[in-house]
C-alpha cells in the first residue's frame, strides 16, 4: 500500500514511489549499459577468426552491387520496430521477427524483475557491415524496445572537424537531418523510445580529422539535438 502523509490543509495524500524504485527504470538501465556494452564489443571472435582476406577482398571488390551491399544492414536494421518501454513494448518487432532477420543471437543476457523480462542480444559481423560490426536488440517481455548497430558502411566524404563539431548546438535547433547533411551517414546509430519520446544517438568514427580513434556522437530527442560528445577531434 501506498504510504500516505497529511499536508498542510489537513487532508491526506499518497506518497509517489521514487522513480528509482520503479521497474521501469532498472529495465531501462538494464538496456542501456546493454546496448553501449554491446555496441562497444562489436562482433564475436569465432567470426573475426572465421574472416580471411579473401573474404575481405571479395567485399570490396563488387562494385556493381555497391550501393546494395552499403545498405544492406542499415536496411536491415530500419525493420525492426520499436515499442514504447513504459508501454511492456507494445508495437516493436518480436523476439522471432528479429531472428528472422538476423539470424540467432551471437549472445543472449536475460534478467527477470517484478514479472517483466528484459533480454538482451547481439549478433557480431552481420551481413552487409564492417568486419567489426554489430547490432544489439534490447526486448522487453519479447518485444524490441531499444537497437543499436555499428559499424555500418558508408560513403567516404571529407573529414569532419573539430569547428564544425562545435558549431552544433544542443538547445533544439539542430536537427538529425541538418546532422546528415553536414556530416555525411553516421556508422552507429543507437535508437530508444520512452513514453513516446524516440531518441537516437547517432555516431560518427570514420573520416573524422583528429587523433587515431577521433569520434563524435550526436544525441537527439525527436529529430532535435539534445547533446553532444567528442574523443580527440581536430
Amino acid at each position: 500500500m501506498a504510504k500516505k502523509i497529511m499536508g498542510e490543509d489537513g487532508k491526506m495524500y499518497k506518497v509517489k514511489k521514487p522513480f528509482y524504485k520503479k521497474v521501469w527504470f532498472w529495465i531501462l538501465a538494464i538496456i542501456v549499459l546493454g546496448i553501449i556494452g554491446g555496441a562497444l564489443g562489436g562482433g564475436s571472435d569465432d567470426k573475426k577468426a572465421d574472416t580471411t582476406n579473401d573474404d575481405v577482398a571479395k567485399k570490396e571488390a563488387t562494385s556493381s552491387n555497391k550501393k546494395e551491399t552499403n545498405t544492406e544492414l542499415k536496411d536491415n536494421f530500419n525493420k525492426i520496430a520499436l515499442g514504447d518501454i513504459l508501454n511492456n513494448g507494445d508495437g516493436g518487432s518480436s523476439l522471432e521477427e528479429v531472428k528472422g532477420i538476423f539470424g540467432e543471437p551471437d549472445s543472449t543476457s536475460e534478467t527477470n524483475l517484478e514479472g517483466q523480462t528484459a533480454k538482451m542480444m547481439t549478433w557480431g559481423s552481420p551481413k552487409g557491415g564492417d568486419i567489426m560490426s554489430s547490432v544489439v536488440v534490447s526486448f522487453s517481455n519479447d518485444k524490441a524496445v531499444s537497437k543499436a548497430v555499428t559499424g555500418l558502411k558508408v560513403e567516404k566524404h571529407d573529414k569532419v572537424t573539430l569547428e564544425q563539431f562545435n558549431a552544433v548546438t544542443t538547445d533544439g535547433n539542430f536537427s538529425e537531418d541538418q546532422a546528415k547533411q553536414e556530416f555525411g551517414e553516421p556508422d552507429g546509430v543507437s535508437d530508444t523510445i520512452i513514453n513516446g519520446q524516440k531518441q537516437s544517438m547517432l555516431t560518427w568514427t570514420k573520416y573524422v580529422n583528429g587523433d587515431i580513434g577521433a569520434n563524435f556522437n550526436i544525441t537527439f530527442d525527436n529529430g532535435a539535438a539534445t547533446s553532444k560528445s567528442n574523443i580527440s577531434m581536430k
